[in-house]
């Protein structure tokens, strides 16, 4: 519904010590995340914040009104600086406003500073801002959403190696969880979507 929600994805550590351990890092790759597209709707792809770490990799993140991934506090930034915290081939794209990342200052600079878009969009990263409309179809259906990006080689060019590991699809070499201009998708016959 692309009135619900205002986040996809809220990762935190602990409230009460962001610093303890065994520290929150959830390792995310091939993920598509989808917001509303309506401006006057606050959504957010990811909220990071109380000093999680994650491995980001080949995610597209597409159609918020506010940031794709807002980084929320010093012990968050802090992830970035050791390695706990990294991005790679990450695609945004049709950003409601026209920005991937909102501007913080003054009071309403929650991380000290922190430059969200120069660190998920860094060439190191291999990160990409495309644009163009990357999702053709439907994606707010309700009973049949259309997560299937438009097949294009830049689009196919943004990917980093997948987590090695039994769990992980290895042939996954695009951004997103569905191939580019794929006919079919691992959707079909394994997921139900509610009717109203």
């Amino acid at each position: 519904d692309a009135q619900a929600g205002d986040s996809c994805i809220e990762a935190d550590n602990q409230k009460k010590d962001p610093n303890a351990t065994p520290r929150s890092a959830p390792s995310l790759s091939n993920v598509t995340l989808v917001g509303g597209g309506d401006p006057m709707k606050a959504q957010r792809g990811m909220v990071l914040r109380l000093g999680t770490g994650a491995d980001l990799r080949n995610l597209l993140i597409a159609g918020f009104s506010l940031d794709a991934i807002d980084v929320r506090d010093e012990a968050t930034v802090a992830q970035t600086r050791t390695g706990a915290l990294q991005a790679r081939a990450l695609v945004f794209t049709e950003a409601v406003s026209g920005r991937v990342f909102e501007q913080e200052s003054g009071e309403d600079d929650d991380d000290g500073g922190f430059d969200e878009e120069k660190f998920f969009l860094s060439r190191e990263s291999g990160s990409a801002f495309i644009p163009d409309q990357v999702l053709s179809g439907d994606v707010h259906h309700l009973t049949k959403p259309d997560f299937v990006p438009v097949y294009t080689e830049s689009l196919m060019k943004i990917h980093a190696p997948i987590i090695q590991g039994e769990f992980w699809d290895e042939s996954a070499n695009y951004a997103g969880a569905i191939r580019p201009g794929s006919r079919s998708t691992w959707l079909d016959g394994w997921t139900a979507f509610a009717s109203n």
